[in-house]
């Protein structure tokens, strides 16, 4: 299971409040999203969803962030032979893998398929998936979760 420790280090807006705001957890739920720069968040090491050793992660939103239907927005750093263990999430729930950086392999619902940088995977609602890094570098990538309507 991904758990949150350091928020990271992004720039919220709310009155009387600094514009930026580091590893202060609890402003995640209260504070809206406007910009984040990758290079100052605060990476935490996490084993994601039972995978094979530690990724660095960090979670850049939640979901009372956003005016929308976005649950969260998570930064990833996968080491080579690293993964995001095979997990499904629920109905209601759909993520979206950008992979900004790097080599591995996807499994999603039975279907086994290699991503590299500027790939966007949808995982459906409902949907099993899994994300190894095969590469030799690092697997950089954004880990968007919405809300399913339908």
């Amino acid at each position: 299971m991904i758990n949150v420790r350091g928020s990271g280090h992004c720039v919220r807006v709310q009155a009387g409040l600094p514009d930026e705001v580091r590893s202060r957890p609890q402003w995640l739920s209260t504070v809206p999203f406007v910009r984040c720069n990758l290079s100052d968040l605060a990476l935490a090491q996490v084993r994601a969803h039972g995978g094979e050793g530690e990724i660095r992660f960090a979670r850049i939103a939640e979901a009372t962030a956003f005016a929308g239907g976005c649950n969260f927005i998570d930064y990833a750093e996968l080491p080579p032979g690293a993964s995001i263990g095979r997990h499904r999430h629920a109905d209601t729930e759909e993520e979206l893998y950008l992979v900004l950086e790097g080599r591995g392999t996807m499994w999603r619902d039975g279907e086994q398929f290699t991503v590299r940088t500027g790939e966007l995977v949808r995982n459906e609602p409902g949907g099993e998936h899994e994300l190894r890094n095969t590469g030799t570098g690092v697997l950089r990538l954004f880990v968007i979760e919405l809300r399913a309507t339908r």
